[in-house]
């Protein structure tokens, strides 16, 4: 009987072995190598996982105090190249000045404002901007007037004529007169002084292309508004006087 086993291929011994109740399946003794899946579980089935603790809330105060260097830093340099622009400016604007004296055939003095007139400004009178009605006949009189004017400037025609005007005229003299002389008032387009005031302003580099209207229209603006020059305005409106709302 012995001899006839052996005599049995290994396959059919394998199987005869499993008959048996020899359970060899390799499947089942794979799977008790199988790790579990929680292999830290606890045996009440709850995770002893260690959780991380929760990140600190980080703070953004280093950050803006950077941020906020950076933006002076960048405001002072951009205040310092306006700074140097404007003084470019003036700079050009002194040169364009010199040159329009020349080109009147003036010779450009150190300092226009230590030219002396022989003559009082601000007129303070009418009898007064008579008489410097009568100097302004003398073509060396304007010259050195218009040298001294030169120096007031403004960035546009409005502005330097309200300039000119107030340094050659009083309030209480302004007030007298309007552009054509009409509603009783004095003429101020007929008088020397109004030619002087265009020379004056296309002297300026600023309003050397000005038209002679825009002159005009700046001139009666000026002597319209003149009786509210130093306050004139506001005594009105305390005498209880409606003010026009063209003069606002």
């Amino acid at each position: 009987m012995i001899e006839i086993l052996n005599k049995v291929p290994p396959q059919y011994q394998q199987s005869s072995a499993h008959d048996d109740g020899q359970d060899e399946n390799p499947r089942s003794n794979s799977l008790e190598t199988v790790p579990a899946f929680h292999s830290n579980a606890t045996s009440s089935g709850t995770s002893s996982i260690p959780r991380s603790p929760p990140l600190a809330p980080t703070s953004n105060t280093g950050s803006n105090t950077g941020f906020q260097v950076i933006v002076v830093k960048l405001l002072t340099e951009m205040a310092l190249e306006v700074k140097e622009v404007k003084s470019r400016v003036d700079h050009n604007t002194a040169l364009l000045n010199d040159l329009n004296l020349q080109k009147e055939g003036m010779s450009v003095p150190e300092d226009p404002m230590d030219i002396d007139l022989d003559f009082q400004l601000q007129v303070q009178t009418v009898e007064t901007l008579e008489e410097f009605e009568e100097r302004l006949t003398s073509a060396e009189f304007v010259k050195k007037l218009l040298l001294k004017l030169s120096v007031l400037g403004g960035k546009d025609v409005q502005s330097t004529v309200k300039n000119l005007m107030s340094n050659l005229l009083a309030p209480s003299v302004a007030q007298q007169y309007n552009f054509t002389g009409a509603k009783g008032k004095k003429e101020f387009r007929q008088l020397e002084l109004a030619g002087v005031i265009l020379r004056a302003v296309h002297m300026n580099p600023r309003t050397q292309n000005a038209q002679k209207d825009d002159v005009k229209q700046a001139l009666v603006s000026y002597l319209f508004n003149a009786r509210d020059l130093m306050g004139g305005r506001r005594k009105r409106r305390a005498n209880g006087q409606v003010v026009p709302a063209t003069e606002e």
